[in-house]
């Protein structure tokens, strides 16, 4: 309906702008180190917030393109059999090198022709009317020039023959070709290395599949990992217990590629349990089976005291600034200025740029950008953020008016209010049908309905 559309438009499009001013916690210092029952206070009500991360040990046997590439062998007849049968991809193009005088029009680059047919040096006449020298370019192949009417005329003029004007989207140019390169295959000797190394991970491509194929019906057979290994030549690990973003407990990144699908596998199986399969992003795969699993746990408080005397002070900092944010709002609201306290207290003032509901507009925190939606012209607020705490207050209301908005944007509203509600329909609806009705699937029908297609 038009009133909801309109309502709405004006609700998401209203932009507001305030002054904050940022209180760094940091910048109070020299604060008393707390007493021995302070700290264990403190560690006892903040005892989740030293836990250690549940972390894993595993075994992994791995076979990487690049590892089996480096143990397959290319002798030098298949070396020469693939450089002959490939001339063409050691074809070395053409190249040449140019000089070019770039004008804004076309009447420009014609004054500069007239000068050279006059007798006056390519130089010269190029800075002369363009105000600069030429530009000297190359050698270059055809390709390597991103106007493609600009490279055509380049590769078709003689040595020492000026052409021009030529249109690009840099404006006209005047050019003057100076030397060429001519085409050539390169030795067998130049590429014989890197068709080397091209051949053996072709072939290691090829390998890799049998290999696969082969650690299947071995994990079939109940084999262990080290024997599934052992068997097809795998690398085997045992890695150090990572966590579930994968670093050690020395907060270092586990040594393995690639570590995301490993970390995602490793936390996706129980403790004894051998994984299937992982095939990865680069050619390879692996297989892990995890070792032994430890759970969270609370660090005892004389494994980690500088920590919690660390977070302490970083609480108290805290409740330093939050103090003094509340105290500027108390002064803001009698009538002081937000912009002078900020000289006095050394904080980061700043006015935003008009910003939106949803905080487009200006890099503010959600918490303040909700609060100055909350407000009216003037107010003031004081609140905690992620950094420390701030002072916000109201500067201005920027009300849209309807009439202003284009049918593009009335469209656009349109149709997103029309997928929000037929979305909450439907969740709606399927809620009601499954509460009425049990539903059972049917995964073998599924897959045999997808494999016969």
């Amino acid at each position: 309906p038009q009133p909801m559309i309109k309502s709405l438009y004006k609700y998401r499009n209203e932009k507001r702008i305030a002054e904050i001013l940022y209180i760094n916690p940091f910048k109070f210092k020299g604060l008393k180190l707390p007493d021995e029952t302070q700290i264990s206070t403190y560690y006892e009500k903040s005892k989740n917030n030293f836990q250690s991360p549940e972390y894993r040990n595993v075994t992994v046997a791995s076979l990487s393109i690049s590892n089996l590439a480096a143990k397959t062998t290319i002798d030098e007849q298949e070396v020469i059999n693939a450089y002959n049968s490939n001339t063409d991809d050691f074809m070395e193009p053409e190249r040449r090198k140019y000089k070019q005088g770039i004008f804004l029009d076309k009447e420009n680059a014609l004054k500069a022709i007239s000068l050279i047919k006059l007798g006056s040096s390519f130089i010269d006449s190029v800075n002369k009317i363009s105000g600069v020298p030429p530009i000297n370019t190359g050698p270059v192949s055809i390709n390597q020039i991103g106007e493609e009417a600009l490279a055509e005329k380049i590769f078709s003029t003689k040595i020492n023959e000026v052409q021009g004007p030529i249109e690009s989207s840099l404006g006209w140019h005047v050019i003057l070709v100076e030397s060429i390169v001519k085409s050539k295959v390169q030795p067998l000797a130049s590429v014989k290395e890197p068709l080397r190394r091209a051949l053996s991970f072709m072939k290691a491509r090829d390998n890799i599949i049998d290999i696969l194929n082969d650690v299947e019906d071995s994990l079939a057979a109940g084999l262990t990992i080290e024997e599934v290994a052992r068997e097809n030549k795998l690398t085997i690990q045992k890695l150090d217990p990572f966590d579930s973003i994968g670093l050690t407990t020395n907060n270092k990144n586990i040594v393995f590629e690639p570590v995301v699908d490993l970390v995602r596998t490793a936390f996706s199986l129980n403790n004894g349990e051998m994984s299937n399969i992982i095939e990865t992003s680069n050619g390879g795969f692996f297989v892990l089976r995890i070792d032994k699993i430890t759970p969270k746990q609370i660090k005892p408080l004389n494994q980690i005291r500088q920590s919690v005397v660390d977070s302490w002070i970083k609480q108290e900092q805290k409740k330093l600034a939050n103090i003094s944010a509340k105290n500027i709002s108390q002064k803001v609201s009698s009538g002081k200025s937000l912009k002078s306290i900020s000289i006095d207290v050394g904080g980061n003032y700043l006015t935003t740029q008009p910003f939106d509901r949803a905080g487009r507009g200006e890099n503010i925190e959600p918490t303040i950008v909700t609060s100055m939606f909350k407000s009216i012209i003037g107010d003031v607020v004081h609140l905690e953020t992620r950094q420390g705490a701030a002072v916000a207050r109201l500067i201005n209301i920027d009300k849209v008016k309807f009439e202003n908005a284009t049918k593009e944007d009335i469209d656009k509203l349109r149709t997103q209010l029309a997928d929000g509600l037929n979305r909450d329909l439907a969740e709606q609806l399927t809620a009601e049908l499954k509460s009425r009705y049990s539903i059972e699937v049917n995964k073998d029908i599924i897959e045999d309905s997808l494999l016969s297609k």
